[in-house]
């Protein structure tokens, strides 16, 4: 029981602490080997070569993590773009104020082609160099889609699990600091559902 009031504490404070200071804190950063998996060929472990080196490549688990910055200029493209999305997941827990260990941005977008279209030019303004077959997937709302080819690696959501449509998230949604955010309350009802 003393250790659930001292988490409950820690977790208290740092929900009060500013949301650039959670993002930046939120994610482990780890200088360890770590394996890449790039598309095109079998993986390969690269290892750091001296102290204070990074990772060679960011694909895989040596990804470049996303951060506060990163989702106040995904905020501003989807916004201009006119993108109906919500941070999910792991990055709408920390968002607010769950601390995490993520290392990628989890986004739920509402699955139709005009929305798709839009998503496919915000992600051109955030740097992605979408493939062909990565934008018709896009478009066409595949139900999940990992991105590697940008600044961060994006995991595009049109049906999570547990949520029956983006109305339902949309409406219970909660903005913190003009982010979009997935109720963390349907995540653990989708949770329950999934145990049960």
């Amino acid at each position: 029981m003393e250790e659930a009031r001292e988490w409950w504490e820690e977790f208290e404070a740092a929900a009060r602490r500013p949301l650039s200071q959670r993002m930046r804190y939120a994610f482990i950063h780890t200088y360890k080997p770590v394996w890449t998996t790039p598309a095109t060929v079998r993986s390969t472990p690269w290892r750091n070569i001296a102290s204070g080196v990074s990772a060679t490549s960011r694909i895989g688990l040596g990804m470049a993590a996303f951060d506060y910055r990163q989702a106040q200029e995904s905020r501003d493209a989807f916004g201009k773009h006119h993108v109906r999305y919500l941070f999910h997941g792991n990055t709408g827990a920390t968002l607010l104020g769950f601390p995490d260990t993520t290392q990628d941005a989890q986004v739920f977008v509402e699955k139709s082609t005009v929305n798709g279209d839009r998503l496919v030019e915000a992600l051109d303004d955030l740097g992605f160099r979408l493939t062909d077959r990565e934008a018709h997937e896009i478009r066409r709302g595949k139900d999940f889609i990992q991105l590697k080819n940008g600044p961060f690696d994006p995991d595009l959501v049109f049906a999570p699990d547990g949520i029956e449509t983006f109305e339902d998230a949309w409406r219970r949604r909660a903005d913190v600091e003009r982010f979009p955010v997935c109720n963390i309350e349907i995540s653990r009802q989708a949770n329950r559902q999934q145990i049960a």
